[in-house]
């Protein structure tokens, strides 16, 4: 890529979803001045774009331990590619990324190999907190609407926290995302020290009552 700015490598990012390698070189290494002005901006453009990073990651990356990711990907499918490919994945942070209920339940038994799971502004909502919360199979999904829930037994040692400052998560429809969900192991079991904006999942969670209308807080 020739003396390309940001402009272009967003342009590219629209056009290049095959993209598989990219190489960015001054077309002039010797001229005075810096005559590229793409910088780790314009870079990150051309990532979030390209689809394919995510399933290249989950087919070699084998030996990754950890990953952040923030503003990337572009379909539940770029989360199932982290989670089923990655084998040696023990801790990913996920922040305002497309990621949602399908991905993260089809991965459940992924979990119980991982030390921690943090996902912020994403779209995974309550119920299927909940159901990671239980003792799923390895290809879990979500039960049909108007079925009864599933009550199980937790997974041993994994704790399932919903961080919410909205107010409690089962005043507003099963279905409405959460701000924050934090899956970890642990071997003290649950932990008794949490501000009131934080609900630990447990089994008695499959018990509780929503509320009907929107996604936004119910009305007292």
């Amino acid at each position: 890529m020739h003396s390309k700015n940001q402009a272009g490598a967003s342009v590219l990012r629209r056009l290049r979803k095959e993209l598989q390698e990219l190489r960015v070189f001054p077309s002039d290494p010797f001229a005075p001045g810096p005559n590229v002005s793409l910088t780790e901006q314009g870079l990150v453009a051309v990532s979030v774009g390209c689809y394919r990073v995510f399933e290249y990651i989950g087919v070699h990356a084998k030996k990754l331990e950890m990953l952040s990711l923030a503003f990337a990907g572009d379909s539940n499918l770029s989360l199932h590619y982290v989670l089923s490919g990655c084998e040696s994945l023990r801790k990913l942070e996920t922040r305002d990324c497309p990621f949602g209920d399908e991905a993260l339940l089809a991965n459940a038994a992924k979990l119980e190999t991982m030390r921690s799971l943090w996902m912020s502004n994403c779209s995974v909502s309550f119920e299927a907190c909940k159901l990671l919360a239980q003792n799923l199979p390895e290809t879990a999904s979500l039960p049909p609407r108007g079925s009864g829930k599933l009550l199980a037994q937790k997974l041993p040692g994994l704790n399932v926290e919903v961080i919410d400052e909205r107010g409690r998560p089962d005043t507003r429809p099963e279905s409405c995302p959460v701000e924050n969900l934090y899956i970890y192991r642990t071997v003290s079991g649950r932990r008794f020290d949490t501000p009131g904006f934080v609900w630990i999942i447990d089994e008695d969670a499959a018990l509780t009552p929503y509320s009907n209308g929107n996604c936004s807080l119910a009305s007292s």
